[in-house]
């Protein structure tokens, strides 16, 4: 009973939840050691856009997602955005008898004030503070493995402060970076019940929990060859967290959990590389970016708690967005028509062929489920000063809806 898969499943899960990069992170199946991460943009523009926003990056969150971007800004202006989200958890359970190949799937909710930045212009220089929610997760779900159902419970919390500065080198090019500290709070706890009704000896435990803070930055440039067309790349680098886990061993003559191992790890989050480029025809702008994201970078303080012997990779993938933007006056009021995709890979860890342990296979399958994410909004002035935006996506295991207002000081 001391050996137990389920620690190294929760491990996973918990790696999945602390380790995305933006807001709004997703668990998939513990059982093909999903990882899942939403690297959205902040702001309801950017979102109805499909995210192609780095070389866009016009307005006070390009804070977060190009800070080059700030230096096109000429007046103050404080940014606030409130998201929902609706995220679908695929848990492909190991049935009993093997071969059933039973997927269960369970839905999370997450809301809230996701983004605030204030910005401002000095000389060639702009500065932005702000504050990203980087993660904030309920989740609560049921694997089956076997006859053994485990229950697994999550609560975190990221949240992410920076100071961004865009700076003007030339007319047509201008750098930034953002120096962030995240600060991270979570509770994980996975138990199996041999009968969930009567506790026996052999039930098991995992406690993972801790706080704590790590700093990172992001840099980029923004690149105005002609006034119709730009071009953006950005780098993020993503932070460390240190995990505290503890397992645990049900002793039926005690009738209490009785500690079995403790030990610290260190999740790394992935570091994330990005260029966008940008055209303006008149009224109409069209924007495509694309990010490559080095997931490989979880495993550099990959532990298991309990070895299996099995030899773990996880590949790097690539982002696509692409979005649009038609702007009409109605009423002398400026009113912008948005539209956007993107594509996300599924990432996940694996074993690669042949199994060292072929009575895991139906654990380590590629099951594929990349992500076509579709994305609808519009935005306008409702006053002079204040710019409203929505931003509604949908995709195959997500839905977004997102608010956000701008207000420019004179």
């Amino acid at each position: 009973m001391k050996k137990n898969l389920s620690l190294v499943f929760l491990l996973a899960a918990i790696t999945t939840l602390i380790t995305g990069n933006d807001v709004y992170a997703q668990l998939s199946g513990p059982d093909m050691f999903g990882f899942e991460f939403r690297f959205n943009n902040p702001g309801a523009r950017s979102n109805a856009m499909g995210g192609a926003f780095i070389s866009l990056a016009d307005d006070a969150t390009a804070a977060y997602t190009n800070p080059a971007g700030l230096t096109v800004l000429t007046k103050p202006e404080f940014s606030i955005e409130h998201k929902t989200g609706s995220y679908t958890q695929k848990i492909y359970d190991y049935p009993n008898p093997p071969g059933a190949n039973r997927t269960t799937e369970y839905e999370s909710n997450s809301e809230g004030i996701s983004f605030l930045s204030y910005v401002v212009p000095k000389g060639d220089a702009t500065f932005s503070l702000y504050r990203h929610q980087l993660i904030d997760i309920n989740n609560e779900y049921i694997w089956q493995h076997g006859t053994d159902p485990y229950y697994i419970t999550s609560n975190i919390d990221g949240v992410t402060y920076g100071l961004g500065m865009g700076l003007k080198v030339i007319d047509s090019l201008s750098i930034g970076i953002s120096l962030n500290m995240t600060e991270f709070d979570y509770k994980s706890v996975s138990t199996k019940h041999l009968d969930p009704w009567n506790p026996v000896d052999g039930e098991d435990e995992v406690r993972i929990e801790g706080d704590g803070s790590a700093g990172h930055y992001i840099a980029s440039l923004l690149w105005n060859p002609f006034s119709e067309l730009n071009i953006g790349m950005v780098y993020r680098k993503g932070p460390e967290f240190t995990a505290n886990a503890s397992s645990y061993v049900f002793n039926g003559t005690s009738d209490r959990y009785e500690l079995y191992r403790r030990f610290d790890s260190t999740f790394k989050v992935p570091d994330v590389w990005g260029g966008g480029i940008s055209y303006k025809f008149s009224s109409l702008t069209i924007s495509a970016d694309a990010l490559v994201i080095e997931y490989s970078d979880i495993l550099d303080g990959y532990i298991e708690i309990d070895p299996t012997g099995l030899e773990w990779k996880m590949d790097d993938e690539t982002e696509y967005h692409a979005g649009l933007e038609y702007v009409l006056t109605v009423k002398e009021r400026p009113i912008a028509i948005r539209g956007g995709y993107y594509y996300r890979p599924y990432s996940k860890m694996y074993v690669p062929p042949p199994y060292s342990q072929p009575k895991f296979d139906h654990l380590f399958s590629d099951k594929d489920t990349n992500e076509d994410i579709y994305s609808i909004g519009f935005g306008t002035m409702i006053t002079d000063l204040v710019q409203m935006d929505l931003a509604a996506s949908t995709g195959d295991y997500s839905d977004e809806y997102t608010l956000s207002f701008i207000y420019r000081f004179e």
